[in-house]
């Protein structure tokens, strides 16, 4: 029945909600440039995937398009605030209301960055005028509602601290109140204050959902044995924030919560592959409960803030770099997959054990913006190659549905292909590289903001425009297919031209961070400041990009405070600057989107360039080479003689600090030549040694301890396997006897008759 049911929700929502107004369609006509969903056009951009969509016709005047999305954030702010504020969410079809997030005006809360960068002052003060009246400590349901840690935190805590930020920083000069700034991040602490119960466990991993009202855990995702669990993203998504809070607040508690429910991901029992592991946490013990994972939903944000917690501050938080590279490195040798129809895309799969599955979400196409900012922050131009690659694939789905709105989800798994609820999708597939994996909820999308993330961060990175035309594609599709009544609503259907209706429903996300992406991605390169991500002084597509604010998950940015050991040593302007580490410089925008003969297919990268020996690169290089330099060192103390320093001869002049080991090239030694080494020097080469080999048996029993816990891990899979098939066996029995009692219950009956 449910494909009868999906058939009348649709004729149905074809009644309840009118095709878009004369008013809307005026707008479009009048405000964006008419643009039909033509899929098959002229060929833009040499490295574009697909069969060719045209974006020859797209106005080429910046300043417009950005006050375009100023238009539409003012038009979607307009509905809320007149058919829904003070409440959560806007239902823009039938011009009411809804309270999804504990009615304490999320749309406003989570919006109220997006406006300070906008500078749309009216709207600026409208929220910061409700601010201060918000009572965090219960919610404002007419029944007192479940909270989730999770969405509260990266929308009120992350939309206080970050307008916090930015009023108190680049955008001072708007004519704000200057208490109601300093009562967002008093508002933020009661909030913190109100929700840190949640961490009140065995293990310091919190409960996702809770009653703030009177302090007590939901049941919700709690197991058949009792046990609570949590997923990677809950646990892992909170650092950021609550460590901010901390840094502005000065007081440690907050981070130092998260900090301890970060540990049990850092070290735990075992990882699938380094740095990749599973996705469900125990709450009593910490322990990793199943084998599924990957960058997708429950999982995505944990892995994205492991490197923004490296550029929020890299000395204190060099860990998080390691668990990255580690993960970002797995994914590439593990989790890359092509579509059989289309192998010049690739994706990061999904995984269940080490099985890796041909699927995706619209959740994980952040993932690419994931990558970029790892190539520059880490110096790894081989990130970049597939950063642009899984923006790519993000693209190419947005181009390929009819409604220019990319799927929820994204399959490319051939056995469900040849299911009969799919095979309608066969022709399609074979176009396109994937199919929707479901029959009817998931052709719903809408008002998601991870693809263009994704291609600001490699706009910002590459400075082609080929990112902004595939942003504005997205914004013309939304204007067509979602604006609806007051506001904007995810459409029933990506694969129908025209949406096939609407879910009512207007997302605080909308206004935090698809309008933001879009608004920033389109502005004037006049228009750019220290808040973009990848800020690039010299203009986009120069290098040197520097990340002034890290931006959370849901796209609010942060203004990164220097560490304890900088605020103790460092001079007034040493941190003017952000941590960032070796910035390089990218390839052209054109070479970006380029595919060259001789790049391998199962990689399937993009540049063929300068960056061609960069893929070569691993994380072990740099303790190769000082494991090369200590064996080196210690032969010349055998020998009796010491490594000369590096470019030691006739100039050198004066006292050199040189690495321990060597003595110093003063005047009285102009050829730089070497001294024999003292007893000191050989103590210390000795003890780098000891440290070395200690560091290599440890590094040998560490991957002796995974993989017998994989060989476990696998053993206790196989025997689960064996157990759930003995299950199915005794319930066809059971079914088979069932059945036979049937029969002779009919056979009885007909008997009788």
């Amino acid at each position: 029945m449910a494909w009868l049911f999906a058939i009348l929700t649709l004729a149905f929502s074809s009644f309840l909600y009118p095709a878009p107004s004369a008013a809307s369609e005026d707008f479009i006509q009048r405000q964006l440039p008419a643009q039909r969903t033509v899929h098959y056009g002229n060929n833009s951009y040499p490295g574009q995937k697909g069969r060719d969509y045209d974006y020859t016709s797209f106005p080429e005047n910046q300043t417009y398009r950005a006050e375009a999305v100023i238009e539409m954030f003012r038009f979607a702010w307009n509905g809320y605030y007149t058919y829904a504020f003070p409440h959560d969410d806007l239902l823009p079809v039938n011009n009411s209301f809804k309270d999804s997030r504990n009615g304490w005006g999320v749309a406003a809360v989570d919006g109220l960055d997006t406006a300070i960068m906008m500078e749309q002052e009216d709207i600026v003060n409208q929220i910061l005028d409700f601010v201060p009246t918000i009572d965090f400590t219960k919610t404002n349901t007419p029944e007192p509602s479940v909270v989730s840690l999770f969405e509260t935190n990266i929308r009120y805590v992350g939309g206080l601290l970050s307008a916090y930020d930015l009023l108190k920083g680049p955008f001072s000069h708007l004519d704000v109140d200057d208490e109601k700034v300093d009562a967002l991040l008093s508002q933020c602490k009661s909030l913190a204050d109100t929700l840190k119960f949640a961490f009140d466990t065995p293990t310091g991993i919190p409960v996702n959902n809770v009653f703030p009202n009177n302090r007590t855990f939901s049941e919700r995702l709690r197991m058949a044995d009792g046990t609570r669990t949590a997923s990677l993203a809950e646990l892992g998504t909170l650092v950021l924030e609550w460590q901010h809070l901390s840094d502005l607040t000065g007081d440690p508690e907050y981070g130092d919560l998260a900090q301890k429910a970060q540990s049990y991901w850092f070290d735990p029992a075992f990882d699938i592959w380094p740095g990749l592991t599973g996705g469900n946490f125990s709450i009593e013990t910490g322990e990793v409960l199943d084998g599924y994972g990957g960058w997708t939903s429950g999982n995505d944000s944990a892995y994205e803030y492991l490197i923004k917690m490296y550029v929020y501050d890299p000395e204190r938080y060099e860990n998080y770099s390691k668990r990255f590279i580690e993960a970002a490195d797995s994914t590439i040798a593990h989790l890359l997959s092509h579509p059989s129809s289309r192998p010049d895309l690739t994706m990061a799969g999904s995984f269940v054990g080490t099985a890796v599955q041909n699927y995706s979400e619209q959740l994980a196409c952040f993932i690419g913006g994931t990558f970029i900012l790892g190539s520059t922050v880490l110096d790894r131009p081989d990130y970049l190659d597939y950063g642009l690659q899984f923006s790519e694939f993000c693209a190419n789905g947005y181009r390929y549905a009819a409604s220019g709105i990319g799927p929820i989800l994204y399959s490319w798994n051939l056995t469900q292909l040849s299911s009969s609820n799919f095979t309608n999708q066969t022709e399609f597939y074979e176009k396109s590289g994937w199919f929707i994996n479901d029959e009817y909820y998931y052709y719903r999308n809408g008002q998601a903001p991870e693809a263009i993330e994704s291609w600001y961060y490699a706009y910002q990175v590459t400075g082609s425009q080929y990112w902004r035309d595939v942003a504005w594609a997205y914004t013309l599709a939304q204007n067509r297919t979602e604006r609806v009544g007051s506001g904007f609503s995810s459409i029933l259907n990506v694969l129908d031209e025209y949406g096939g209706g609407w879910e009512n429903f207007q997302a605080s996300y909308m206004l935090a961070e698809v309008l933001k992406y879009q608004y920033l991605i389109q502005l004037p390169e006049e228009k750019k400041g220290v808040w973009d991500v990848e800020y690039a002084p010299d203009g986009v597509g120069n290098g040197g990009n520097v990340n002034y604010f890290v931006y959370n998950t849901e796209a609010h940015p942060f203004k990164p405070l220097p560490s304890v050991s900088c605020r103790l040593s460092c001079t007034p302007d040493s941190h003017s600057r952000p941590p960032q580490l070796r910035p390089w410089i990218p390839p052209s925008p054109n070479v970006a989107m380029t595919r060259t003969k001789n790049t391998p297919r199962n990689h399937n990268l993009e540049p063929g360039d300068q960056h061609e020996s960069a893929a070569k690169l691993n994380r072990n290089r740099r303790r190769h080479a000082l494991k090369a330099k200590l064996l080196e060192e210690l032969e010349a103390l055998r020998n009796g003689t010491a490594v000369p320093p590096p470019n030691a001869g006739p100039k050198a002049q004066g006292t050199r600090r040189l690495r321990k080991g060597h003595q110093k090239t003063t005047r009285d030694d102009p050829a730089g030549i070497p001294q024999k080494p003292n007893s000191r020097d050989k103590k210390e080469l000795a003890r780098k040694a000891q440290e070395l080999l200690k560091e290599e048996l440890d590094r040998v029993k560490e991957e002796r301890n995974r993989a017998e816990h994989e060989r476990n891990y696998a053993e206790s899979e196989w025997d689960r396997a064996k157990r759930e098939l003995d299950r199915a066996k005794e319930e066809l029995d059971r079914i088979k006897g069932q059945q036979s009692v049937a029969i002779e219950q009919l056979d009885l009956t007909a008997w009788r008759t």
